[in-house]
């Protein structure tokens, strides 16, 4: 009787969930061990000593990695900090105005707008790079931006007017008839209220477009302006058998988005569970 209490307690719901967790936890942050690990090799090293750690420590490796992908690291903030700025700008103007304001044609005009999510990116790559130069923002970084801004507020137009949806309309009604104008009500009222859904926008879109590769290879072709992915890319392609200086460029790239993710996790977390509630 014993035996068999110990094991089905070994085989209950509880404890298979927390293997399973175990399971993903280790398995997700193993490929980062390795990473940080190699970042630290040289060749000779990492063909002694594959999984552990290696001494003495090869820091020049970071030395030379930043030194060959600094300009990158740069050119990628510079586009994904003005592409999510201009993302949550249109997401919030727009939310609020499909949820709390009436003009004619606004469910035609939202669920038009939401349709462009089933058309494959692929599809769009010639007409988009097609509208880029016409306009002659072909090697330019506003030729990612732009785009970036075009097909990322799709997804932060839903979440938002499922977020302000859930705001009674009673707040807004108040201070309207207090007098306050359209554009009062947003700084003082719906900006407030928006951290978590600005959160959730801003996080979300900050990963894809940080790690985004083809666009930017399509529309820029200078090598001083092209982004992180690129110049991870290239330093692959020049240092084939460095195993130690890729990671080392690798480690570098993802330290500003482990860190955005620690640092915002639980308002991403509650933004994006508020915002899909209602939409």
């Amino acid at each position: 009787m014993k035996s068999m209490k110990i094991i089905k307690s070994i085989f209950s719901t509880k404890t298979l969930s927390m293997i399973v967790i175990i399971f993903f936890v280790v398995f997700g942050f193993l490929p980062m061990f390795i990473m940080l690990v190699t970042s630290f090799k040289d060749e000779m090293q990492l063909l002694q000593n594959f999984w552990g750690v290696s001494f003495p420590l090869r820091l020049e490796n970071y030395t030379k990695a930043w030194e060959e992908i600094y300009i990158y690291f740069l050119n990628s903030l510079k586009v994904t900090m003005l592409s999510v700025i201009g993302i949550v700008a249109v997401s919030l103007f727009a939310g609020y105005a499909f949820a709390k304001m009436q003009f004619k044609g606004k469910n035609a005009i939202f669920l038009t707008l939401i349709s462009f999510r089933m058309v494959p990116t692929g599809l769009l790559i010639i007409p988009m790079f097609m509208n880029i130069y016409s306009y002659g923002l072909n090697n330019n970084h506003f030729g990612v931006i732009l785009p970036n801004i075009a097909g990322g507020c799709i997804m932060g137009i839903m979440l938002s007017k499922g977020f302000f949806a859930e705001i009674p309309d009673s707040i807004f009604e108040s201070a309207r008839i207090d007098g306050a104008s359209e554009l009062r009500l947003i700084t003082s009222f719906v900006l407030p209220l928006s951290i978590p859904i600005i959160g959730t926008i801003a996080v979300f879109n900050f990963f894809g477009t940080f790690n985004q590769y083809m666009w930017p290879y399509i529309v820029l072709s200078d090598n001083a302006l092209k982004t992180v992915p690129i110049g991870l890319a290239r330093l692959a392609g020049e240092y084939g058998l460095n195993f130690g200086l890729q990671m080392a460029g690798y480690t570098i790239a993802s330290v500003p988005l482990i860190i955005l993710f620690l640092c915002t996790s639980r308002i991403y977390i509650s933004g994006i569970t508020s915002g899909a509630v209602k939409a």
